[in-house]
């Protein structure tokens, strides 16, 4: 379970969230409070969490952000000592940037920032509260580009639903190569917006 939302193990980082941003320069200024909690990291070694793990928790769920990468380190004090100081900064920087200002502004702010799954979880938060205060499609090309060829499926996906098709003829020719691991996104890519040609290819391999 997460440090929020647990039932009565998680009361009081559940109310701290139910104050919402009000909630959030608190939060701040206790990211670096190391005091073990009650709690156990039952994902790693089953060593007591810190106070900073759950304050960014409560942070993330309320600003409805991700500021560091859960795949990589659990929780924030498992990071070593720089990554853990740098995350803390980040989260700092950006509140004091965009605390006053509108969600809008604050997801704005983070569209280039963190992991793809991170940008892509932000572009989606923006293009809920206003489909017009971004080019979805031209991001997303960016990002494409720049990606490795194990993202670029998801990507061409979600360019695909916004009605963009540029990148099939990529993805056909990357499938049909021979050498590579193909992403299971991939192959659902050609099953959705691949011709019959496609189609026959994938029954056939």
């Amino acid at each position: 379970c997460t440090l929020i939302g647990c039932g009565e193990g998680t009361a009081v980082s559940d109310e701290l969230v139910a104050l919402g941003r009000s909630a959030v320069p608190s939060l701040v200024a206790h990211l670096n409070d190391t005091r073990p909690t009650t709690s156990r990291d039952e994902e790693g070694d089953g060593r007591d969490l810190l106070a900073q793990d759950v304050v960014i928790q409560c942070i993330e769920q309320i600003v409805r952000i991700g500021f560091h990468d859960p795949s990589l380190d659990s929780h924030l004090s498992n990071k070593p000592p720089a990554a853990r100081a740098a995350v803390i900064k980040d989260i700092a920087d950006w509140w004091t940037e965009f605390g006053e200002k509108s969600e809008l502004e604050g997801f704005q702010g983070r569209l280039n920032k963190g992991n793809l799954y991170q940008k892509m979880t932000i572009l989606a938060s923006i293009e809920n509260l206003d489909p017009k205060a971004v080019d979805s499609r031209l991001l997303l090309k960016d990002w494409y580009l720049s990606a490795d060829w194990q993202m670029k499926p998801r990507l061409a996906l979600a360019l695909a639903q916004r009605g963009d098709l540029s990148t099939l003829p990529e993805i056909r020719n990357s499938v049909r190569d021979p050498i590579r691991t193909i992403p299971n996104e991939a192959v659902w890519y050609l099953v959705q917006y691949g011709d019959a040609d496609d189609i026959r290819f994938l029954h056939a391999a």
